[in-house]
């Protein structure tokens, strides 16, 4: 993506989430997002969510979630990812790695 195409960091509702990871899980969390699918991350785009990045702090078990979303219907954007067979399987693949309910 060129700079020029990139938005403006005022631009999109800012999003948070937080998420108590497990213990047990946070070495296969941390392994399976440090290479995130392509598609999934592709998924993500065309539903209007840039910025996506997720902090862990160990210390309290936690995952912190912090994204724009640049559309217009949330709710539409948010099922189109859902939809997806990609992110599906990447759900799959990290079933009991977090807390989080997809």
């Amino acid at each position: 993506m060129a700079l020029s195409q990139l938005p403006r960091t005022d631009e999109g509702q800012r999003i948070c989430q937080v998420v108590k990871l497990k213990p047990e899980h946070a070495d296969e969390y941390i392994r399976l997002h440090a290479d995130v699918w392509p598609a999934v991350l592709d998924a993500l785009r065309k539903a209007n969510f840039v910025d996506y990045s997720v902090h862990y702090f160990a210390e309290l078990g936690l995952l912190i979630a912090h994204m724009r979303y640049l559309g217009t219907d949330l709710a539409a954007d948010a099922a189109g990812i859902r939809e997806s067979e990609d992110t599906r399987r990447w759900w799959k693949v990290g079933v009991g790695v977090d807390c989080g309910s997809h």
